[in-house]
């Protein structure tokens, strides 16, 4: 049964993202800017200590300025690769969004009477709206930040090999420890964003039924039973996004939590 639910879940992936295709080169053009952005900031405390090292402690100012242009030269290419980034990232995510929604508003045009009853339609307006626009945030942030941070971390741990590799291995106590504890969370996230996205949809049903019954409701005094009823889905949602994303915030802080435990351990 579990291996169901995961082929089901992978064969969802796969149809959903492969939208993604037609922009494949604005992807590639925003992941290349990307590691040219986090290239930069790796490449930073070198040209730092060659500044240090062969320039103000051998007192050579020329060295200064020179590393210093370096240093500027690269800030701004940073600089450059961040905004064109932005920009393709956002063209490839929105477009994605629009052909995605326009083909499961065709695809649910196509639908049979039978077929559209098996669905409430509170769960299709849930799809239509505030679904594909998280899924469009999804591919967004992995081109600006989520590919960015394990990166980030993969290529600190090697500039740390390269720079000392006695030192590095300090730094490598943390990783194993660091992986376990973001398999689970990441496990422990999907299924509470899961519930959250099932309370959403109680609360667009409850919205669309006082709406469709709205003069039902006044005729028979019931509006005190519906705000009732409205309030409890309601809080029910926010709860639940509530600890989601509580459960979220303390990814960072722990993840510094282990790497200054370890840096601690190096001095």
């Amino acid at each position: 049964m579990i291996r169901y639910a995961k082929d089901i879940w992978g064969e969802t992936l796969k149809t959903v993202f492969s939208y993604a295709k037609a922009y494949k080169w604005p992807i590639a053009i925003a992941l290349l800017l990307m590691l040219v952005e986090l290239a930069v900031e790796l490449i930073q405390p070198l040209v730092i200590g060659k500044i240090i090292d062969d320039g103000i402690i051998a007192g050579d100012a020329g060295t200064v300025w020179t590393w210093g242009a370096v240093m500027m030269g690269l800030a701004l290419a940073a600089f450059a690769s961040g905004i064109t980034n932005s920009f393709f990232a956002a063209h490839a995510a929105h477009s994605f969004a629009f052909d995605l929604r326009a083909a499961m508003f065709r695809k649910i045009q196509s639908f049979t009477m039978s077929t559209f009853l098996r669905f409430p339609q509170s769960g299709l307006l849930t799809r239509m709206t505030s679904d594909i626009t998280m899924t469009s945030n999804v591919l967004y942030m992995s081109l600006r930040i989520m590919l960015r941070a394990p990166l980030a971390a993969a290529g600190s741990l090697i500039m740390a090999f390269v720079v000392n590799p006695k030192l590095a291995l300090f730094l490598m106590i943390g990783v194993p420890f660091l992986v376990i504890f973001l398999v689970f969370m990441v496990r422990k996230g999907v299924a509470m964003f899961g519930r959250v996205q099932r309370r959403l949809d109680r609360v667009n049903r409850v919205v669309q039924e006082n709406l469709q019954a709205v003069r039902l409701v006044k005729a028979y005094l019931r509006g005190t039973y519906e705000s009732s009823r409205f309030s409890k889905v309601a809080g029910a949602l926010r709860s639940d996004t509530v600890s989601a994303v509580r459960l979220m915030e303390l990814i960072l802080p722990l993840l510094l939590f282990v790497m200054n435990i370890s840096l601690l351990a190096v001095l």
